[in-house]
């Protein structure tokens, strides 16, 4: 038998089945003409039923009416319409239509939840408003595509397996895959004339007569590509000329990007080194307009552009999450595009030419969440990049006049110049593009609120002079900036006015610094981390900082931890505090400071250069004193109330203690001043006097106040007889004694 017979004694076997189960059957209301007609087709001798094409019919459309499951069929056989090819590892399965409103599942998944739709809406059986959906199953189907399970649920909700075979009526008309389907209520003998003389046993093709309604050209596609680089074996080469609206789901690389390159009409090789070929790509042989990537995942991997003249330089798709340089350049058809929300850099020239781009207003453009380019002549001088930007695109302001440009946290990516390798015959790296700000001379201003620092490589601002220009960056950040390339070539690197910054100090303690107040606040249980003199994560904002707070459960203070805060005059300490690390308050602005009876301890040139000290309570359980403490400090009056005689041998070196307009007065308790007078370096001080109210004016308490401290350290809840320390809320310290 000839492929073509085999081919109509397929059908021929697959509408027997229908025949036998619609003359016997008098609970369904068919029509009385096919009851008749079919019952002339029951016993017919000869026919083998097996189901599925004599190879090499291994592709079909599948046709299914719910008769098994629905009494009120419609005989339209549209109630699922989907294509089946056999592949190596099961079966690629693409769904066209789905005319019924119960659940129905093929190769497993429910149909409608396919298109995003629920079961009471039809599926291209009115109209082509759905793209076709194309997935693939896996499993042995044995070149028969009645094993391609289909199942239908009743209104029990019981779902039915949908076969065909001799006795039952036949649900499934397998027919080659360029048939067209019935639109909703249209019997297919109406549609199709010739359709029951086939059921009569005459060889014809029934299916060239078509009589139902137009069926728009089925140009509208999604698929889903399980292995990225295998796009082109969803699609055949006529179908690769007809579709006009792709969307893809799942992986692609590199090698589907060429195949996308072709249906939209560029060449997938150059005979170019250089790649200034392909502007204005397109012909009348290809269709496709709209392509949405954004549900799939773009991985490495593939080569997207080959070059005839050298395959050396064949461009390949390196990076994941990406859409590389040029990809699209010069693609005049391509009207719509749609890519994932995760990718955050587009290359040079991806979209040049493409009428996407030509349809663009001036101003920034935006593919995604990745800033593309600025179009048009009249750019403006500050450029503000909108919030939710992952990325900036190579090549998006190049050699333009820009002077600023604010840079939201969202970016994660600065785009770069790509560059490709001449190979044999062109040696050398070659450019396809520049970075994002390359050639901006004007460039002075930078603001990126990202808190990490952007990828972003040398050429993003080749040509530019950023060694003059300022970077500004939130506060917390400034070291990391300073870090990295090429950020770390600007000028000045300061932070953002306003920005709050905050981050760890210790395995329990976090530091957090606000702009608005200007207040750095350490938080936390435990201890403090040690740093160098320009160590510290808050070093940065040691001139913006005017007050310190401490919270209750922090026990130490680190080495160098506040060092060259000038700007600092205001520190809360609390009494759990037991430690304070050397040069803790180096250079520091402090006006008066408070050493709590917990501490035993000020280590060495803790308060060295504190030229705005003017008053210091020691607690009294201060027995050591380190060398260096107070050189260069503005010391008025020291109170101390440790009983025991501090060791301080070194303490008041390069201090006046004893002959300078600036005496500083030395407050003890009264039955420890002789001690204070034979004990070196206490006995240099010009002045030794009891801890009493004496030569303090008395100040009234006012509400500006917003803490309080005895003399001793301990923080009070309000004032109290004797001598109260002040802090008031514009960060001053007054000594106030309540009578």
């Amino acid at each position: 038998m000839n492929k073509k017979k085999t081919f109509f004694t397929t059908l021929i076997l697959l509408i027997m089945p229908l025949c036998c189960s619609l003359a016997q059957s008098a609970a369904v209301d068919y029509p009385m003409n096919y009851s008749m007609e079919f019952t002339r087709c029951f016993g017919m001798p000869g026919l083998n039923l097996s189901w599925g094409f004599d190879k090499p019919y291994e592709e079909a459309r599948i046709l299914v009416n719910d008769f098994n499951v629905n009494k009120n069929s419609d005989f339209d056989f549209n109630d699922l319409v989907f294509d089946a090819k056999f592949t190596s590892s099961g079966a690629r399965l693409t769904v066209w239509a789905v005319g019924t409103t119960s659940p129905i599942k093929v190769g497993g998944r429910e149909a409608h939840e396919l298109f995003g739709v629920s079961t009471s809406t039809l599926i291209n059986t009115k109209d082509m408003a759905h793209n076709a959906i194309t997935f693939d199953i896996e499993g042995d189907y044995a070149g028969d595509f009645n094993n391609i399970e289909v199942e239908m649920q009743d209104e029990n909700g019981d779902w039915h397996l949908l076969q065909s075979r001799r006795g039952d009526a036949t649900t499934k008309l397998a027919v080659p895959t360029s048939v067209k389907w019935c639109m909703e209520n249209e019997n297919i003998s109406k549609v199709y004339p010739d359709f029951s003389n086939y059921v009569f046993g005459y060889e014809c093709n029934w299916w060239e007569n078509y009589q139902g309604s137009q069926i728009a050209v089925e140009t509208k596609r999604t698929i889903h590509v399980a292995q990225a680089g295998t796009l082109s074996s969803y699609i055949s080469e006529e179908e690769k000329c007809q579709i006009e609206e792709l969307t893809l789901t799942g992986e692609i690389n590199g090698t589907d990007f060429k195949t996308i390159r072709r249906m939209l009409g560029a060449p997938s090789e150059l005979d170019s080194q250089y790649y200034n070929y392909g502007y204005g790509w397109g012909n009348e042989d290809t269709k496709l307009r709209s392509l949405d990537i954004s549900g799939a995942r773009i991985v490495a991997g593939g080569t997207y552009i080959e070059n005839h003249q050298d395959p050396a330089c064949d461009l390949h798709l390196n990076e994941s999450d990406i859409i590389p340089a040029r990809v699209f350049d010069g693609c005049k058809n391509l009207v719509s595009i749609a890519i994932p929300d995760n990718v955050n850099f587009i290359g040079s020239f991806a979209l040049r030419g493409t009428a996407w781009y030509d349809a663009q207003p001036d101003g920034l453009v935006y593919l995604g969440k990745v800033l593309y380019t600025y179009k048009g002549n009249d750019i403006p001088s500050k450029i503000t990049i909108e919030d939710g930007t992952l990325g900036i695109a190579g090549d998006a302001f190049a050699d333009q006049s820009i002077e600023s440009v604010t840079i939201p946290e969202s970016v994660t990516r600065i785009g770069d110049g790509e560059f490709y390798f001449g190979g044999d015959t062109t040696p050398g790296f070659r450019p396809l593009g520049k970075g994002a700000f390359a050639g901006c001379t004007r460039l002075k201003d930078v603001y990126c609120y990202a808190e990490n620092v952007p990828d972003t490589k040398m050429n993003s601002f080749w040509g530019t002079d950023i060694e003059s220009g300022i970077l500004y960056v939130p506060a917390g950040s400034i070291d990391a900036y300073k870090a990295a390339e090429p950020w770390s070539n600007f000028k000045e690197i300061l932070p953002i006015e306003g920005s709050s910054s905050s981050g760890s100090c210790g395995e329990n303690l976090t530091w957090k610094y606000d702009e608005a107040t200007k207040a750095l606040t350490i938080s936390g249980t435990g201890e403090m981390d040690n740093y160098t003199l320009i160590g510290s994560p808050w070093y940065e904002l040691r001139k913006s900082i005017q007050s310190l707070v401490i919270e209750d459960g922090v026990t130490t203070i680190g080495n160098c931890a506040f060092a060259s805060c000038d700007g600092m005059t205001s520190v809360t300490i609390p009494n759990s505090i037991t430690s304070i690390g050397s040069s803790a308050f180096w250079q520091s602005g402090i006006t008066s400071f408070v050493i709590n009876n917990n501490i035993s301890r000020i280590e060495q040139s803790t308060f060295y250069g504190c030229h705005n000290l003017e008053t210091l309570v020691i607690g009294r359980n201060v027995s050591f004193i380190g060398d260096g403490n107070f050189i260069f400090c503005g010391l008025k009056d020291i109170y101390c109330y440790a009983e025991d005689v501090p060791w301080a041998e070194k303490a008041f070196e390069g201090v006046e203690v004893d002959g300078s307009p600036d005496d500083i007065t030395l407050h003890v308790a009264a039955n420890s001043i002789k001690d204070y007078q034979s004990s070196y370096p206490w006995s240099n001080f010009k002045e030794i006097v009891a801890l009493d109210a004496s030569g303090i004016k008395s100040i009234e308490a006012d509400n500006r106040v917003i803490q309080i401290n005895s003399i001793r350290g301990e923080r009070l809840e309000a004032p109290s007889k004797g001598i109260n320390i002040i802090k008031m809320k514009d960060g001053t310290i007054k000594k106030v004694l309540i009578k």
